[in-house]
């Protein structure tokens, strides 16, 4: 496999986004449907990727964007696309399953790592620290598994409670590219299609959707789409597509303003459908990006700052929540200062540069490393 393919599965392997750069996504661009049909890469999903942690940084401040939380399902389907087509592309190399395990672990241990050890060294200089009997928990992506029996999860540390999206995928990756390797491409959609009902099932009973079988519907939705890979490529998958998004967006709405009028079991329920009605949205909006990659009508998606925010988004997910807790800590209580527009660019801002010096002097040369575990024949 060439140095080329190696560098474009190390990006997309990512849990969050990570682009090319701008003289290599050109030329991807110029063949449509053609062009990644090698790799499985389409580059408007960089763009996608960056609008999604966008969404979660405006979510974050102190006026909110409802809807910007609901970036982590566009990353869960962006992720069950991307790292489902890696496996169905390569798993039948020698040493697959070794070189998988060993590329995932190199982009999403160290900085998430990184990140916990700041946290914890933050919390141990406050006056008064936060409980760490959580931690555990974190080092081996088992935050809130506590849910499945109904008990209460030990606290987190105020300012990493955002990395259970992290939990979930590290708890679905280390048997899925088992499941599709075993099932092959004709029949893992039919594992995928029961770990997206499972979870609609088990949120309307009490489950939380902070755990992997209360929340997988948007990996499983991705995964089936990777499958259908060819399929994407007709006019007919693009109508449908169309008339998926368009059913399912609204539901969205709907089911959230009735979960708002109901109480108990009821509330349960729409809260559920609701959840699974956005990961269906993202869904058809991802395929219909595959599906028209390179298409002037796309145009916007290519814009090189989405892209470089694309490729930045994982260190983005993990490092705002610190910051933007801790800014507050010294300006909005420390000084008194409220929560003044001037506050929330300082943490947008601030956020984004950290993010930028983590992918250019940590993350990115710890990602060449990967050569060391190519996909071989």
């Amino acid at each position: 496999m060439t140095r080329a393919l190696e560098e474009a599965e190390t990006l997309e392997a990512a849990t969050f986004p990570i682009a090319l750069d701008a003289g290599r996504r050109a030329s991807a661009v110029a063949t449509p449907r053609k062009r990644e049909a090698a790799v499985g890469r389409v580059v408007e999903l960089d763009a996608l990727r960056g609008l999604a942690a966008a969404g979660v940084l405006l979510f974050h401040l102190p006026l909110g964007f409802w809807f910007g939380a609901t970036g982590v399902d566009l990353f869960f389907v962006l992720s069950g696309y991307l790292i489902t087509g890696i496996i169905l592309r390569n798993q039948g190399m020698h040493g697959f399953l070794r070189a998988f395990y060993a590329r995932r672990a190199l982009r999403i241990f160290p900085i998430y790592y990184l990140a916990l050890a700041i946290v914890v060294a933050i919390n141990s200089l406050h006056k008064h620290p936060d409980s760490m009997r959580g931690m555990p928990f974190c080092l081996f992506y088992v935050q809130g598994i506590q849910h499945y029996w109904g008990a209460t999860p030990p606290p987190l540390l105020s300012n990493f409670g955002h990395s259970w999206t992290l939990a979930i995928e590290e708890q679905f990756y280390p048997f899925w590219p088992l499941a599709v390797t075993t099932l092959g491409r004709k029949r893992f959609w039919l594992l995928g299609s029961a770990l997206l009902i499972l979870p609609l099932v088990l949120r309307s009973i009490g489950l939380s959707g902070g755990v992997l079988l209360g929340h997988c519907e948007g990996l499983a939705l991705g995964g089936i789409l990777a499958g259908a890979s060819e399929w994407l490529n007709h006019s007919k998958a693009r109508r449908r597509l169309a008339l998926m998004l368009a059913l399912s967006l609204p539901c969205v709405f709907l089911f959230r303003h009735a979960a708002k009028l109901c109480e108990g079991h009821s509330a349960l329920i729409f809260e559920s459908g609701g959840l699974l009605a956005m990961s269906l949205s993202y869904c058809a909006l991802v395929g219909l990006v595959v599906s028209g990659a390179g298409h002037r009508s796309l145009w916007f998606l290519r814009l090189a700052p989405l892209a470089a925010l694309g490729q930045i988004s994982y260190g983005l997910y993990l490092y705002h929540w610190i910051i933007y807790e801790n800014l507050d800590a010294v300006f909005k209580f420390g000084m008194h200062c409220g929560d003044p527009w001037w506050l929330d660019l300082l943490k947008v801002a601030t956020a984004l540069t950290a993010a930028a010096a983590s992918w250019r002097w940590i993350e990115k040369p710890i990602l060449r490393l990967k050569d060391k575990f190519s996909y071989a024949a």
